[in-house]
């Protein structure tokens, strides 16, 4: 086999300059719009997929985290499995979304509401009103609905009380 032998022979320096303007340029192209722009948000969609099923989100999605994942600083983030001690995800187009009211029992206003995406997760960087307050979240599915009654969520990191071993069972299809 013989040795690669290239058609234009360049000096170490131009190669050198060459790889620096390649991966400058894909830096900036790749960046656009997303540092320093408070309009850009992410938010779950009833036909997207993420990742990490069942996982704390704000382990990675946290302002601070010193994560990659921290330029996309989930203010609410969870995971809805299929049923009650399944470790099976609510995927597909189920059609099931994640609401927030100021009041128990879809009651008050609808401050927000996250469809669940295609690998079973909700989530998004917005900013939430009403959030450090508390909100009930109520989880809407095939017609039938579970809402969160007995206390408020002043939290948007839903892994923190609804983790297998943790305070509240993990969310689950009603």
């Amino acid at each position: 086999m013989r040795p690669f032998t290239p058609i234009v022979s360049l000096t170490r320096t131009q190669r050198l300059l060459g790889l620096g303007v390649l991966v400058g340029g894909l830096l900036l192209t790749g960046c656009s719009g997303l540092e320093g722009d408070e309009s850009h948000s992410l938010t779950s969609s009833a036909g997207g997929s993420s990742h990490n099923f069942g996982g704390d989100c704000f382990e990675c999605h946290a302002s601070g985290s010193g994560s990659e994942a921290s330029e996309y600083a989930f203010t609410v983030a969870g995971s809805v499995y299929a049923s009650s001690g399944s470790s099976t995800a609510l995927t597909g187009d189920s059609g099931a979304v994640v609401k927030f009211y100021t009041q128990p029992s879809q009651s008050g206003d609808l401050v927000l509401e996250l469809p669940v995406d295609g690998s079973g997760n909700f989530y998004t960087t917005q900013s939430v009103s009403g959030l450090s307050s508390g909100l009930y979240p109520t989880l809407a599915y095939a017609g039938r609905v579970q809402s969160m009654v007995s206390k408020a969520a002043q939290t948007g990191n839903c892994a923190s009380c609804h983790a297998t071993g943790s305070t509240q069972p993990p969310l689950y299809a009603p």
